[in-house]
């Protein structure tokens, strides 16, 4: 599956709102565990086709991360259903990852 990255915030929010399952990776360029970490969402990715895997970069969204959404540390997953925010987790273990795929395709 194909991971969107979005350029604005506003085209963020945009797909949050329209698409009923949505994963966002907020990350940055020069974060190392973002770049190691992106295999593992690429292939969750592959694995959850019902969802919408967005990748966003904090640099380019700041706004966005920093007022509304709280992200301290990257990367942060953050999970919407109907443009709800209903999971959060700061991982440089794939193991939330793995277990968020588990719980959504058993």
């Amino acid at each position: 599956m194909t991971i969107y990255e979005p350029n604005t915030s506003e085209e963020t929010y945009n797909k949050i709102r329209t698409t009923p399952r949505v994963l966002v990776m907020v990350s940055t360029k020069w974060c190392i565990q973002c770049h190691n970490f992106t295999q593992y969402y690429e292939k969750a990715s592959n694995k959850l086709s019902s969802f919408l895997f967005l990748k966003v970069d904090y640099d380019k969204c700041p706004e966005m991360y920093k007022e509304n959404k709280n992200v301290e540390k990257v990367p942060t997953f953050i999970l919407y259903i109907d443009g709800i925010e209903t999971k959060r987790f700061h991982s440089y273990v794939k193991t939330n990852l793995d277990k968020l795929v588990k719980d959504y395709t058993a």
